[in-house]
């Protein structure tokens, strides 16, 4: 079946999960391996292949699709339904009864690809149509994967996982919203090292190593950021820029990625890469300043 371009990544993703739901599927009685280290090879690859597919999907398409009425609406709260399903699977997995766990969790995941592909694909490509689609596909496209190598934990507890490319995410375990019981443990997160996460944060731009800074704004807060700041604007060619955070968060939006959003606070900074659109959206509490570099002559 021929599939819209701006799905094209999602639906590419199915073939993975078809493979996964398989894979599990085929878990024999007399298996050799030791069924706790399949079942954490089996939570490795659904947090490093599942879990992004679907949080692209829910944070995309699922809203659009309820905002859009019947049929999507009921499709897309079908889709919801499964992933909370085949998420709480994965997080009960145990060593007693294996078999028939991975047996319903396998038979799940393809009839939940054949759902998507067969009825909630051509749904979106009918009902939101090529145009919508097609803006849409940037923002559709996974962020590149990047190994866990550690973890640590946030000021208010929480779990990040820190990652090969030097950027940090959060891992939380907050069901029904996030279901990851095994990052409440040391085991558990212990399973996770080396699992490849997508890193939003890798889609900005990188700052050149050959540029220098040459000048910086005053500290801004939410009264004093000027408003073409906050509104579609480029920068030169040949300038670079900097969102350093000292307070609160600002979220950075990429306007020509598919309004990607990535949330700036003190450990992250956006970097501004000349002539692409973006604004910026700072909370009530935020205090940040933009530093300018470019190629010195």
């Amino acid at each position: 079946m021929k599939r819209h371009p701006g799905l094209a990544s999602l639906s590419r993703d199915h073939h993975h999960a078809l493979v996964l739901a398989r894979e599990a599927r085929g878990l024999l009685p007399d298996d050799t391996r030791d069924p706790a280290a399949f079942i954490a090879e089996l939570r490795r690859r659904f947090v490093g292949e599942l879990a992004p597919h679907f949080a692209i999907e829910e944070r995309e398409l699922v809203g659009r699709s309820v905002a859009s009425g019947e049929p999507l609406a009921s499709l897309a709260a079908r889709v919801v339904a499964d992933h909370d399903a085949l998420r709480a699977m994965v997080a009960s997995l145990e060593p007693s009864g294996l078999e028939s766990q991975c047996e319903a969790f396998g038979a799940r995941l393809e009839e939940h690809v054949r759902f998507e592909e067969r009825a909630w694909f051509p749904a979106l490509e009918e009902h939101l149509g090529s145009d919508a689609l097609a803006r849409l596909a940037a923002a559709l496209r996974p962020a590149p994967p990047s190994a866990i190598v550690g973890f640590r934990q946030d000021d208010e507890g929480a779990f990040v996982a820190e990652l090969a490319c030097g950027h940090a995410q959060h891992v939380r375990h907050r069901p029904p919203l996030e279901n990851r019981p095994w990052v409440t443990t040391e085991a558990g997160r212990r399973e996770l090292v080396g699992t490849a996460l997508p890193c939003p944060l890798c889609r900005m731009p990188k700052l050149p190593a050959d540029v220098a800074h040459y000048k910086q704004t005053a500290l801004f807060d939410a009264r004093s950021v000027p408003a073409g700041l906050k509104r579609s604007h480029t920068l030169k060619a040949g300038t670079w820029a900097e969102i350093v955070v000292e307070q609160g968060r600002v979220l950075y939006v990429l306007e020509d990625d598919g309004d990607m959003s990535v949330v700036l606070h003190s450990g992250v900074v956006g970097v501004v890469a000349p002539e692409r659109p973006h604004h910026v959206e700072p909370d009530d509490d935020a205090r940040f300043f933009v530093r300018f570099s470019k190629r010195s002559e």
